[in-house]
């Protein structure tokens, strides 16, 4: 908004009032419209073209990383992994047999783990 408001004073040739120009960036920034301020040189709507669209990309980028969030949360609460740390550790399936051997080299390493095996014979 800073640099959107400053943008237009200077591109306006001080024309407008430090105020209307802030005035000026929020009133395009929130895509509320015009009707009492408006660019009147050549380069003032170029600029303002420039923050209309830099606005629209921005909001668009934090939508889709919202959602992104939101969506990853729902999947891990669909699959019952929310809040749960899954990285730097071992799955073992099947831990009778082989499973039991091959996870003992894990524990002579120093990792953490658990087992669940249907039949603990």
């Amino acid at each position: 908004m800073i640099v959107a408001s400053f943008g237009f004073y200077l591109l306006e040739d001080g024309a407008v009032s430090p105020l209307n120009s802030i005035y000026w960036a929020i009133v395009t920034l929130s895509t509320v419209g015009y009707g009492d301020v408006i660019p009147t040189t050549f380069w003032a709507k170029v600029f303002t073209i420039a923050v209309i669209a830099g606005d629209v990309f921005l909001v668009a980028y934090l939508v889709s990383v919202v959602i992104g969030v939101v969506g990853e949360e729902a999947q891990q609460r669909q699959l019952g992994t929310f809040g749960t740390d899954l990285r730097d550790h071992v799955v073992v399936i099947g831990y009778a047999g082989v499973g039991r051997r091959r996870s003992g080299s894990f524990v002579a390493q120093g990792d953490e783990g658990r087992g669940t095996d249907p039949d603990p014979r």
